[in-house]
């Protein structure tokens, strides 16, 4: 079949990059995932995402869409886009705790407001903590391209749990 293509994703092993950051708070994890001395995740790789900027609460996360993206319509899969929101609230929420608590995700309800297509050069979400209560933390994020067109938006509940041993 013409027009063939191929794309290869190299990744570390996800058991000895997660025994790296055992022992670091969230904030500092991020920190060392964006300057490259932790190895990024490997859905992070495999979709494309890069994070870009991380505050107490606040994450950022980026995208350059490629056709590799794209479902059937001609259009990156809305599954990318709710990866992608739910990244930024996720890592959000990484950020404000410290070595030993972990996060799960609870509840996710995501709003689309635009496709996403390779005639996007980059687009970007934007993560926030709303509430962090003893166990239960609310986020949000809106994802937005190039020219700060909004094409989606979310909310996420998460649990705060024992981070797990490696």
């Amino acid at each position: 079949m013409a027009g063939k293509r191929t794309r290869t994703v190299q990744f570390d092993d996800p058991t000895a990059a997660a025994a790296q950051a055992a022992g670091k708070s969230g904030l500092e994890l991020l920190r060392g995932l964006i300057d490259g001395r932790l190895p990024a995740a490997p859905i992070q790789l495999t979709l494309g995402m890069e994070l870009t900027e991380v505050s107490d609460g606040f994450a950022k996360v980026e995208l350059e869409p490629g056709e590799h993206l794209y479902g059937s319509f001609g259009v990156v899969h809305g599954g990318v886009t709710s990866s992608l929101l739910e990244a930024a609230m996720g890592s959000a929420v990484l950020t404000t705790l410290d070595a030993a608590t972990g996060y799960g995700t609870v509840a996710m309800s995501v709003h689309f407001t635009r496709a996403i297509t390779t005639r996007m050069t980059r687009v970007f979400a934007e993560g926030w903590v709303v509430h962090r209560g003893s166990r239960l933390v609310t986020a949000e994020a809106r994802l937005k391209d190039e020219t700060g067109r909004l094409i989606g938006h979310a909310s996420g509940t998460y649990s705060l749990t024992e981070r797990a041993a490696t």
